[in-house]
């Protein structure tokens, strides 16, 4: 019997509710046997491939509820998109976000307004609910 808490055992979960979204958006997923150059799927639709790391997320030190914290360490991605599989029942979400990729080392996905009304460099979940 597989442990809940097992990071591999969340890595799999993930990449299921990421590969059940994309085939439910009508692309057809393709995976590799071993993960082994930093992308766990490809996906393609209409002659358009994108490859997409899942990123199952965990709590990162913080205790913000309006955000989480996504880090990569792109000496370990060859991706166009990050997928994070996303559930905050408290707030009624149970998503996948596709991240455009540029090699950065983190980035944070908004739910709701910081209590400080900072807006400069968040990226609202709602904005990156297809893979494109």
């Amino acid at each position: 019997m597989p442990k809940e808490n097992c990071t591999t055992t969340k890595g799999v979960i993930g990449e299921l509710k990421t590969i059940m979204k994309i085939i439910s958006d009508g692309w057809i997923v393709y995976t590799p046997i071993a993960d082994v150059d930093g992308c766990d799927l490809i996906a393609e639709r209409d002659g358009i491939l994108r490859h997409v790391q899942v990123r199952y997320h965990t709590k990162t030190g913080t205790k913000s509820s309006t955000s989480i914290t996504i880090w990569v360490d792109p000496n370990q991605v060859n991706a166009d998109f990050i997928a994070v599989p996303i559930e905050k029942p408290e707030l009624g979400i149970n998503e996948v976000v596709f991240i455009p990729y540029n090699g950065e080392k983190s980035f944070a996905i908004a739910f709701e307004k910081a209590k400080n009304n900072q807006e400069r460099g968040r990226r609202w979940y709602k904005d990156y609910l297809d893979l494109y």
